[in-house]
Order: structure tokens, then sequence, then C-alpha cells
């Protein structure tokens, strides 16, 4: 019976040393378990700090990127009204120096006129004695003057008016050498108009004068000396 009891003692010590073991591994092993899960939390509460800290500088950029969208916005619109109001003003110069070299060419074409009424001065004094029907031919010429002038005015108009719409929105450079080609045209449809009027005038002249000596060999007597020189006067 002691013999059993000594082995059943020696059983039971070599039990609980073997628990007690197990149980300090256990402890052990609890210990490092805690440990790692307080590090993992530590280092996961640092991440929640600096992913509030990025988001707030997300927000913050944000915000700066939507103050200059809206401050871009502004100098976009401010820039586009400047831009309106340079291309109205570039239309204006450029209409206006149209204007200004049509009404330059206008003088230019009441010298041509002028030259006409020389090549008439010059072509009418061997028939101031010859026809007796100067003066009415005279009221004829100058009506046919204003005629002429009023021809060549609406010429002028008619072209100042017929300036192309895509004109209007073309740049400045472009704008200037239409300018010119519209002066060009304009010039040289006023010479060859010029050159037809002279040469149907000088036609019509000379069938004039031709109708009026037919005239005056009719009526030999119809027109004194002192009524032509009253009418020349």
């Amino acid at each position: 019976m002691g013999y059993l009891e000594g082995e059943m003692y020696s059983k039971i010590r070599k039990m609980e040393e073997a628990g007690r073991k197990t149980v300090e591994d256990l402890e052990s092993r609890l210990r490092l378990v805690e440990a790692d899960a307080i590090a993992q939390q530590r280092v996961l509460e640092t991440q929640l700090e600096e992913g509030k800290a990025r988001e707030a500088s997300l927000l913050k950029r944000l915000q700066e990127t939507i103050d200059a969208e809206e401050a871009l916005a502004a100098r976009i619109a401010e820039l586009e009204a400047e831009t309106y109001g340079l291309m109205a003003a570039s239309r204006e110069i450029a209409l206006n120096g149209r204007n200004h070299y049509i009404i330059k060419e206008i003088p230019t074409t009441n010298v041509q006129t002028t030259s006409d009424k020389g090549d008439r001065e010059e072509i009418r004094p061997g028939a101031k004695e010859e026809n007796a029907a100067t003066p009415s031919l005279r009221a004829e010429e100058g009506s046919d003057k204003v005629e002429s002038l009023k021809v060549e005015e609406n010429c002028v108009k008619a072209d100042r008016e017929a300036v192309p719409p895509a004109a209007k929105e073309d740049d400045p450079a472009t704008i200037s050498l239409r300018a010119e080609e519209g002066s060009g045209k304009v010039e040289s449809s006023t010479g060859k108009f010029s050159n037809q009027r002279r040469s149907f005038k000088e036609q019509q002249r000379k069938e004039e004068v031709h109708a009026a000596r037919m005239r005056s060999l009719l009526q030999p007597d119809a027109w004194p000396a002192s009524s032509l020189i009253s009418g020349f006067a």
C-alpha cells in the first residue's frame, strides 16, 4: 500500500508540474499575442491618423482647386469680353479705313470728270462759232455731268455696301487685305467705267454736233451774233 501511494503521489506531482508548465507556456504565448495585438493597434491608430491628415489635405486641395477653377472661369469671361471688344474695335477701324479710302477715291473720280470736261472744252471751241445751238448743248452737257456724277456716287455706294459678311469675324490683317483688294476692284471698275463713259460721250457729242450743224444749215438766221454773245456771257 505504501508503495502504491508513493507512486500515486509521484504521478500526481508529475501531472501538476506538467500542468504548471503548460499554464506557464500558455501565459507566455498569451503575453506575446497581447503584445503583438497592442503593437498592431498602435500601427492602425497611426495609419488612421495619417489617413485623417491625408483626407484633410485632400479636402484642402479640392477647395483650392475649386477656387482656382472659379477664378479661371472669371478670367476666361473677362478675356472673352476683351476679345469681343477688340474684335468690334477692329471691325470698326477696318470699316472706317475702307470708308476713308472710298471717300478719297471720290475726288479722283471728280478729277477724271474734270479731265473729261477739259476734253470737251478742247473739242468745243471749233464748234462755238459753227453751231448755232451751243447754249442748249452746254445745258445738256451739264445735265449729263450731273447724271454721270450720280451714277459714280451710286457705284461707290454699292461698292461700299458690298462688304462680305465673313470680313466681320476676321482678324485685322485679313480685313486690311480685303480692303486693299476691294479698293483695287473699285479703282479698276471706276477707270473702266470712266473710259466707257468718255467714249460714249464723245460719240454722243459728235452726233449732237452733226445734228446741230444740220439744224443750223436749215435755219441760218435763227441765231444772230448778239444772241450768241449774250448766251456765251
